[in-house]
């Protein structure tokens, strides 16, 4: 077989059927195909078929440099640790995709153009953040690895690259470590701890401001389910800090929580001296 029937082969056995049959699969069992439940499903089928094709049946498959060969002990291998992998992969998504799906509200008065992230989603944020870390370190070991054998003002570029996205990416952290989930309920800004619930007026806040997000997210799926950092000021000069939804191209971050809560915060001022002036004029 020539290099133009074996490309159509491994195009057809080992990307379009595993995938159109992962697909088919999702859209039957109602899972949504841009989902990372979706993504695990699509990895053991990617998995199988590498086990299957090129493991068990012996046909051809690209190598750089080489061109198609067959190669069933590499066949074996990927497609078991990939069917494994598949199988962790849906079973983590599976918990906390579907938490997250059941999340409420914390008030059922809430306004809807305040999307605070609550408790579940912070779990999430979590979730990602130690991936996010897991590929960081894996890049820095990669470049550490490649450090002898690249010239050096090669890598001197992707060492300060690496710096630069590991400087941001501790900034981030500590700046999730400050944050707690918090809620709008009656003129007052409810925020949830370890401790317990603090509940502060929202005529106490001077300011709110906030902050793009580069490497903590929400999800990895789509660009707009990434989340943004607020502050909110007080009078007496304390911060507080929590997490909103953010889309990566929005600006400012989190638009729409950050309009919603600054107009939230001018009616509970406005509505507190409407009611301190009556009583003022008797």
């Amino acid at each position: 077989m020539n290099d133009s029937g074996s490309f159509i082969l491994f195009l057809v056995t080992q990307f379009l059927l595993p995938f159109g049959l992962g697909y088919l699969y999702c859209r039957n069992k109602g899972i949504p195909t841009d989902s990372w439940r979706a993504g695990g499903i699509y990895l053991i089928a990617l998995s199988a078929a590498m086990l299957l094709f090129i493991g068990l049946l012996g046909l051809p498959t690209h190598v750089k440099n080489v061109g198609f060969v067959t190669n069933r002990s590499m066949g074996l291998t990927c497609g078991a640790i990939g069917m494994v992998g598949g199988i962790v992969m849906g079973v983590l998504a599976r918990r906390f995709e579907g938490t997250a799906a059941l999340d409420l509200t914390a008030s059922g008065t809430a306004r809807m153009d305040i999307r605070l992230l609550p408790l579940t989603e912070f779990h999430s944020v979590y979730f990602f953040r130690m991936i996010t870390l897991a590929i960081l370190v894996l890049l820095g070991g990669f470049t550490l690895f490649h450090l002898t054998a690249t010239p050096l003002s090669e890598i001197t570029v992707v060492a300060l690259c690496v710096l630069l996205m590991a400087w941001r990416f501790t900034v981030e952290w500590l700046r999730v470590g400050k944050s707690a989930p918090a809620f709008i309920h009656n003129d007052e800004l409810v925020v949830s701890s370890a401790d317990g619930h603090r509940q502060i007026p929202l005529t106490k806040i001077r300011s709110i401001t906030s902050r793009h997000s580069l490497f903590m997210v929400r999800r990895y799926r789509s660009w707009s389910e990434h989340l943004a950092f607020l502050q909110l000021t007080l009078h007496s000069g304390e911060r507080i800090h929590t997490l909103a939804e953010s889309a990566v191209l929005e600006f400012p971050a989190g638009k729409q929580t950050l309009s919603a809560l600054r107009t939230a915060v001018l009616d509970a001022k406005t509505k507190s001296l409407s009611t301190q002036q009556p009583a003022s004029t008797r």
